[in-house]
């Protein structure tokens, strides 16, 4: 993680652990995080869950995906962003496909999607805009009101 910026992540519906590259930014307060809750090992390397229930005995002592959304949904309300956990992975992903334009084998990689089928409307709804823009211009000389 430290070193390559990489984490090991079990999501919904899946059975082994895929690495994940994290932006540098997340990671220094990653790191901060484990450095706080005291998560490291001798060698400073993170042990364990990085999220840990403290009230509800669950698995290996993680929390819940639920109850990791309400930690969030707080942290946005505290922010004041106007989204949802969910929300904001759209607006990710769609950043992502705007920056890489189009090329959703790239965007995949980030996203964790595994169809590009499902980041190929991501890519029809950024093209959509792209061209409702060039749709008004191609209409912009015509005056349709007609004055009283």
């Amino acid at each position: 993680l430290w070193r390559s910026n990489q984490i090991l992540i079990k999501g919904k519906g899946r059975d082994d652990k895929e690495t994940v590259l994290l932006h540098p930014v997340p990671v220094r307060a990653l790191k901060q995080y484990y450095r706080v809750r005291q998560y490291l090992d001798e060698d400073n390397r993170p042990r364990g869950a990085m999220f840990r229930s403290r009230s509800v005995p669950s698995k290996q002592g993680r929390i819940t995906t639920r109850g990791l959304r309400h930690i969030v949904k707080a942290v946005f309300e505290e922010q004041g962003i106007d989204k949802t956990v969910h929300g904001l992975r759209h607006t990710y992903v769609t950043r992502l496909v705007k920056y890489f334009n189009g090329d959703i084998t790239k965007v995949a990689q980030f996203s964790r999607h595994r169809s590009l089928e499902m980041i190929s409307i991501y890519n029809d709804a950024v093209l959509l805009e792209s061209d409702y823009k060039g749709y008004i211009k191609a209409f912009g000389d015509i005056n349709l009101f007609i004055p009283v």
